[in-house]
């Protein structure tokens, strides 16, 4: 029986989205995404009768997903630069880190909206571009 969602991994180049990094660092799907047997029960019945989303819906896990296993102190601590300017630790006060950090998409600084940073022209290949983010949300405000 195939899959009814297909994975994310070995989609383009080695760690280009987040799950393909965590998968590439030993955490499975299953580690986050840990539904209960009510969901197991929820997502056979929409398998079995073909009534299930695709793409599933977008679902809203809050940070405390990402927080079991990152620390916000550590974070912040790692990517201050000593500038007065630290991703982690927002004028905008506490964003989600789903914000920034998409598990299943690049990923996008969402400081640059606003801002033009040295350390936003040379983030790795899983962020998207200024340009990139130009072009994804103005398909979204179609």
């Amino acid at each position: 029986m195939d899959p009814y969602v297909q994975g994310y991994h070995g989609q383009g180049e080695e760690g280009v989205i987040l799950a393909q990094k965590h998968a590439e660092a030993g955490i499975n799907c299953i580690d986050c995404h840990d539904n209960g047997i009510e969901d197991k029960v929820q997502e056979t019945v929409w398998y079995v009768t073909d009534d299930f989303d695709d793409p599933p819906l977008k679902r809203d896990f809050g940070n405390e997903m990402c927080t079991k296993c990152h620390k916000t102190d550590e974070l912040i601590a790692k990517t201050d630069k000593g500038n007065g300017i630290n991703p982690h630790d927002s004028h905008l006060g506490d964003l989600n880190c789903e914000d920034c950090h998409k598990m299943h998409n690049k990923s996008e600084a969402a400081c640059m909206r606003c801002h033009d940073f040295d350390f936003l022209q040379t983030l790795p290949g899983e962020w998207m571009t200024k340009e990139e983010m130009a072009k994804a949300h103005s398909k979204a405000n179609l």
